[in-house]
């Protein structure tokens, strides 16, 4: 009886990957521009009106445009922002764009700056696409798989086209020059998931209307936590984003771009579970608690973290090794507010996590 139950249960996980994977991806008729912020770590100006001008970005247009801060040089710098935001130019910090055009915002006309980006965004949005990518992000096999479907809805200008698939980290409390305190770095672009920075070739020439092209990208649990600045996977905290490009030259232009954060899980699997019990006394916190983990086997590279509920990580309470049996922490409230947070415990490919109420 309990074999055929595994064996039932076996054929379900596959009967559901196939099923998964079988869906159509809807191609969305849609136009949506790039708005991305060259920043540095390093830049006081970027911390200061440049980071309430991203901020009053982001609000304005987070759900008509894909919003990006790409670090071009200092500690969050990656290869895709620099290349990236040398394609768009420019020379100081903060610059803003949208699409290739730099907006010339400074710290006296932000207004200005804000009013006319979502009045761009709004006109773009009206215009219908010359392509856009369809995408499905699903967990399988213990891997991150973004399949994608770009289709033209008008014959393409001539030039080479390319799609890209990009990581974004939605959110990472660091240090920024300029910022009081620890600041929650948003949309950070972390890298590229096709090809190189601006992705794969899709086709050379003129592209006729409603052609189509597949591509699909696969990363592993430990390349997104290596691409992440806090370097742990956490599927609350990924997007994946599309952008189809048009090569002029050296340069790369926006074509339309797409994102998702939604992930499906294939064949019955999840994000790797790391096998640890964690408990909090008292369960109720009103400025301390003791954590109390036990371990069935160590763990070399160990952290644990308290995280809010919309993904941000807001306190490291251990980062090294772990020895097997029990281990003993202090969480300090310090200065949170009340609500419910969740202590997550990782090697950087699994996963354990309970949650913490702060009154």
């Amino acid at each position: 009886m309990v074999m055929k139950k595994m064996l039932l249960t076996a054929l379900f996980g596959v009967v559901f990957g196939l099923l998964l994977q079988a869906q159509e991806i809807e191609v969305p008729q849609s136009n949506r521009p790039l708005i991305t912020k060259r920043t540095a770590e390093w830049c006081p100006h970027c911390g200061t009106w440049g980071w309430t001008m991203f901020e009053n970005l982001l609000l304005d247009n987070e759900d008509d445009a894909l919003v990006l801060s790409a670090h071009y040089s200092g500690s969050y710098m990656n290869t895709v922002s620099l290349e990236i935001t040398n394609n768009f130019g420019g020379f100081s910090q903060p610059r803003f764009y949208l699409n290739n055009q730099d907006q010339n915002a400074t710290s006296s006309n932000g207004t200005t700056v804000r009013n006319n980006v979502r009045s761009q965004v709004s006109d773009l949005n009206t215009q219908p696409p010359v392509a856009q990518t369809g995408l499905r992000v699903f967990i399988e096999d213990n891997q991150l798989r973004v399949k994608t479907q770009t289709q033209f809805f008008q014959e393409g200008q001539d030039g080479d086209y390319y799609l890209g698939i990009y990581l974004i980290e939605r959110s990472y409390v660091g240090s920024q020059a300029g910022y009081s305190g620890q600041a929650n770095h948003k949309n950070m672009l972390s890298k590229s998931l096709l090809g190189g920075s601006f992705g794969e070739l899709l086709q050379s020439g003129t592209i006729a209307n409603g052609s189509t092209f597949e591509k699909e990208a696969v990363v592993t649990y430990n390349d997104i936590a290596a691409a992440f600045e806090n370097g742990t996977y956490n599927e609350n905290n990924v997007e994946i984003a599309t952008i189809i490009w048009r090569k002029e030259g050296n340069t790369y232009r926006v074509v339309n771009t797409n994102s998702s954060n939604e992930l499906e899980i294939a064949s019955g699997t999840t994000a790797p579970t790391l096998q640890a019990a964690i408990k909090v006394l008292p369960n109720v916190v009103q400025q301390q608690a003791e954590v109390f983990i036990n371990l069935p086997a160590a763990l070399s590279q160990a952290e644990l973290s308290l995280w809010s509920l919309d993904g941000r990580q807001v306190q490291l309470i251990h980062k090294g090794n772990l020895a097997s049996g029990a281990s003993f922490f202090t969480l300090d409230r310090a200065n949170l507010s009340s609500g419910v947070y969740f202590l997550r415990l990782t090697d950087g490919t699994k996963v354990a996590t309970s949650r913490v109420i702060l009154q």
